[in-house]
């Protein structure tokens, strides 16, 4: 991790950390099946970052099939929670809620689909949370977050079938 004492060095590190956490999204979403639409980092000149998957969350969950409506509500929650845990994996100490505080955000928006209670949408949250650790914790899963985080850095904005193909170099698919 790049030295933070000074300004090019937090630059450095904070721009590596928001690439890991919108890879992570990007990854998470790989392994379940949504396509990728754009990931990118700085796009406004700082370290700010964005994932769009290929295909609206709201739209997917239209069917009124309720099973099918919580798988999707579950894919999507833990799309949306591996951003902030493969941030936190990759710098703990750097870590902060604030960093998550969009993901989780729209992942409760998600989940009053599924519940009215807010207990249950929290406790719904939190195993998606350990859902999306777990999967980016497999080897293959987090060698393609630092493959695609790298990229990002690179390349500050990858298109969809770029970013694809940087996970299927890493993942060996």
């Amino acid at each position: 991790m790049p030295d933070g004492t000074t300004y090019e060095g937090r630059l450095t590190r904070d721009l590596l950390s928001t690439a890991h956490h919108e890879a992570g999204h990007a990854v998470a979403s790989y392994c379940r099946r949504i396509p990728i639409n754009t990931v990118c980092i700085g796009r406004l000149g700082g370290t700010d970052g964005h994932f769009a998957p290929g295909i609206d969350p709201t739209t997917a969950m239209a069917s009124g099939d309720i099973d099918g409506l919580r798988q999707q509500v579950e894919v999507f929650g833990i799309i949306l929670c591996a951003g902030p845990e493969a941030q936190r994996l990759y710098d703990p100490r750097g870590f902060h809620a604030d960093h998550a505080a969009g993901d989780w955000s729209m992942a409760r928006r998600l989940l009053t689909l599924m519940s009215g209670d807010a207990e249950v949408r929290e406790a719904y949250l939190n195993l998606y949370g350990v859902l999306a650790r777990k999967l980016l914790q497999r080897p293959n899963v987090w060698a393609a977050v630092r493959s695609l985080a790298d990229a990002l850095v690179d390349c500050r904005s990858l298109a969809g079938d770029q970013a694809t193909a940087v996970i299927r170099g890493a993942m060996g698919r």
